[in-house]
C-alpha cells in the first residue's frame, strides 16, 4: 500500500494473504524492477523472470521505502530497467528501548511484534520480530462452490548494527523470513478449485559494509559484501511436488570523492554471482557517476558504466540527469538513460515443448528513455503539484514462446505516459 502510492507505481497481487505480488513502475514488467533491502538486492534467482515477490514483506521493521523511476542501471546494475525500489529498515533512536505492537481483524487474522534497540557513542543496534498469521480467503471463486479458507502465516527477524572502529565504521544487517502460503489446485472447468496445496518459503538476506571517511573527508569509501538466498518448496496433500532453492552475492566498492563543496566523483566496481539448480552467472561491472553544481539551484549528474556477464557478453550504459531550482516555487527536471536486464538462470536453461535445448539466442533487454517534470510549490511550502513525461523503448524484451519451447527475445516494447501528483498539508496533523 506504501509503494502504491507513489505516482506511476503499480502493485499487483495473486488474490491475497500471501498471494503472489509484484510491481510495476512506469508500465515496465515486474522483473524490470530491482529491488533493495539494506541496499542487498533480493530478487528471486529461482523465478522465470528474476521479480521479487512482495507478498511476505512485512512493515514492521522498515523505516523508508524510496522508489527511484526510470533506468537505473548505471549505478545498480541489472534488473533496474524500470526502476529501483529502495527499502530502508529501521535503525536504532538514541538510549535502550523496547517497542512492541499488536492487531487483530477480520478472517481470523492477528499480527504483532517487538524490538530492543540501543543507541550509543560508538555505534547502535536494534533486533525486531514480527509475525502474522490469517485464515484467510478462497481465492478460488466462491461462486463456483470453492469455499475453503487459504491461509496465511508468516515470521520476520530483522537486525542491525553498526560500531565505529576508529578508522572507520562497520555495519552489519540480516534480514529473515519464513512464510507458508495455501493456493488453490488446478481445475479442468473453471481453471482452479479447491485444494490441499501449501507452500513454504525462506528467505534470508544481510550484508557486512566498511565505510572511512579520509583527507578531511574529501574522500569516502564502501566496501560491501551482501548475499541473499531463496528456498521454496510446494506440498499437494501433504507431498512434496516442487521445489527451488537459489541465491546471489555481491561484492561492492565505492569511493565518492568530494572535488568541492558543490562537485562530487563517484567511482566504483560490483560483482555478482547467482546460482540456481546448479546453474551459475557472473556480472562484473564498473561505473563512474559525476555531479556538478555549476549555478545555484541546478544539479547536473551524468555517468556511464559497464558490465561483463559469463552469459550474454557485455552491455554499456549511461545516464544524465539535471534538476533546476528555476525560482522559490518552480522546479524543473528531466533525465535520459539508458539500462539493461540480464537473462535469468531460468531462461537461459529452460526446455519445453519438444526442444532439445535453450535457446542459444538469448540476448539481454536493454532500454533507452527519457523524462521531463516540472514541480510547482505553494500556500509557502504547504502544497505542490508535479507533471512528468516519460517515454522509454525496452529492445530484444523476453518473453515465453512454445514456439522455439522456451525463451526468446521480443523485438520492441514501447513504454510512454504522463504522471500527475499533489500534495496540501491541511494542518500539521493532517495532509491530503
Amino acid at each position: 500500500d506504501a509503494i502504491a502510492t507513489a505516482p506511476g507505481v503499480t502493485v499487483n497481487q495473486n488474490g491475497a494473504f500471501g498471494g503472489a505480488a509484484t510491481v510495476r513502475i512506469r508500465g515496465a514488467a515486474s522483473e524490470q524492477t530491482l529491488v533493495l533491502i539494506d541496499s542487498v538486492p533480493v530478487n528471486d534467482p529461482t523465478s522465470p523472470g528474476g521479480g521479487y515477490d512482495f507478498a511476505s514483506l512485512d512493515t514492521a521493521q522498515i523505516e523508508r521505502i524510496e522508489v527511484l523511476r526510470g533506468a537505473q542501471s548505471t549505478l545498480w546494475g541489472t534488473d533496474a530497467i524500470g526502476g529501483v525500489v529502495n527499502i530502508v529498515t529501521k535503525r536504532a533512536a538514541p538510549g535502550l528501548g523496547v517497542t512492541g505492537f499488536a492487531e487483530a481483524g477480520s478472517f481470523g487474522t492477528v499480527r504483532g511484534g517487538a524490538a530492543i534497540e540501543g543507541g550509543f557513542e560508538q555505534g547502535d543496534f536494534r533486533l525486531g520480530a514480527s509475525a502474522v498469521s490469517s485464515d484467510g480467503i478462497s481465492k478460488a471463486d466462491e461462486a463456483d462452490s470453492n469455499t475453503e479458507d487459504d491461509g496465511y502465516d508468516a515470521v520476520t527477524l530483522a537486525g542491525r548494527g553498526r560500531y565505529e572502529l576508529g578508522f572507520g565504521e562497520l555495519a552489519a544487517t540480516v534480514r529473515y523470513v519464513d512464510s507458508e502460503t495455501e493456493f488453490d489446485s488446478y481445475g479442468t472447468a473453471t481453471g482452479t478449485q479447491d485444494g490441499d496445496e501449501v507452500s513454504k518459503t525462506t528467505q534470508l538476506s544481510g550484508a557486512l559494509t566498511f565505510t572511512n571517511i579520509a583527507f578531511a573527508g574529501a574522500l569516502e569509501t564502501m566496501i560491501q559484501v551482501a548475499a541473499a538466498d531463496i528456498d521454496r518448496e510446494s506440498f499437494t496433500n501433504g507431498v512434496s511436488s516442487f521445489g527451488s532453492q537459489g541465491e546471489r552475492q555481491v561484492y561492492r566498492y565505492q569511493g565518492t570523492w568530494n572535488l568541492t563543496e558543490d562537485h562530487r566523483l563517484a567511482f566504483g566496481a560490483e560483482r555478482e554471482d547467482s546460482a540456481s539448480g546448479g546453474d551459475s552467472s557472473t556480472i562484473d561491472g564498473l561505473f563512474v557517476l559525476l555531479e556538478l553544481q555549476p549555478l545555484d539551484g541546478l544539479i547536473l549528474t551524468g555517468g556511464v558504466r559497464h558490465d561483463e556477464a559469463d552469459r550474454f557478453g557485455a552491455e554499456t550504459t549511461g545516464k544524465f540527469a539535471a534538476s533546476w531550482q528555476l525560482t522559490d516555487q518552480v522546479r524543473l527536471r528531466g533525465t535520459a538513460g539508458t539500462g539493461f536486464k540480464a537473462p535469468t538462470l531460468f531462461q537461459t536453461t529452460y526446455v519445453c515443448c519438444g526442444a532439445t535445448e535453450p535457446n542459444a539466442d538469448l540476448r539481454a533487454e536493454t532500454s533507452e528513455g527519457f523524462d521531463v517534470g516540472v514541480e510547482y510549490t505553494l500556500a509557502g511550502g504547504r502544497a505542490a503539484v508535479a507533471a512528468t513525461y516519460f517515454d522509454q523503448t525496452v529492445e530484444n524484451q523476453i518473453g515465453f514462446s512454445f514456439a522455439v519451447g522456451g525463451y526468446e527475445n521480443i523485438a520492441r516494447v514501447d513504454t510512454k505516459g504522463v504522471e500527475l501528483a499533489a500534495r496540501f498539508a491541511i494542518t500539521e496533523a493532517w495532509s491530503l
